[in-house]
């Protein structure tokens, strides 16, 4: 609340209004009231903690979003999208559903239907798929296909690049042992043979041993 006191208005402190009373060297001015720039509003916090959460999230997939999308400026965007539309929850819990999450992109025909399977006695993953029935988008069978796991709890990715073809239609990898305690995203996207150009990511699933 604005305070008066001197032969006219008096002394002069606080905001009244769209104005501010200061004190300078004895004498009072008013001046106009400007927004802080940086507000620290709960709103302000909920953004900006946000913000943070999903950079630090997704900041071990960064090198593989490079890749994914053949640009190495992609990280920053896709943080932007999964701000957009992955993250769940409110401050201070959030959380990021992962099946909305791309980690590559592009023009080349992705898979058909894909699925992972586990081996409760080993660390092994069985990854298949189908090609697309003659007349559809097919791609060549020489396409190579990559898979990326993501053990969100510890932040571990294991990404397997071009480590089988379009036409093979299935794929065993070996994950490490100590990551079958926690449940593992998994997602797969393909490449020409020269490498310049990406399908989108196609994610299969929550892997569980």
């Amino acid at each position: 609340m604005a305070k008066f006191e001197s032969s006219t208005f008096g002394e002069m402190s606080g905001r009244l209004g769209k104005v501010v009373a200061v004190k300078r060297n004895g004498k009072n001015f008013l001046r106009e009231y400007t927004v802080p720039a940086n507000p620290q509003t709960l709103k302000q916090q909920a953004n900006r903690m946000k913000f943070t959460f999903v950079n630090r999230s997704l900041t071990p997939l960064r090198q593989v979003i490079k890749r994914g999308y053949l640009d190495t400026q992609a990280f920053p965007k896709v943080c932007s999208k999964v701000l957009k539309t992955a993250v769940e929850g409110e401050y201070p819990d959030f959380a990021i559903d992962f099946s909305k999450l791309q980690p590559a992109d592009g023009t080349l025909p992705p898979v058909g239907t894909i699925t992972a399977e586990t081996r409760k006695s080993t660390s092994e993953v069985t990854v298949k798929w189908q090609i697309a029935p003659e007349g559809q988008l097919q791609g060549n069978a020489d396409d190579k296909i990559s898979l990326v796991f993501f053990d969100e709890a510890t932040g571990s990715c294991f990404f397997h690049e071009n480590i089988g073809s379009r036409s093979d239609q299935m794929v065993t990898v070996l994950l490490p042992e100590a990551n079958k305690e926690n449940p593992i995203h998994c997602w797969a996207y393909l490449s020409t043979n020269n490498g310049n150009m990406n399908s989108s990511s196609v994610y299969i699933g929550q892997l569980k041993w």
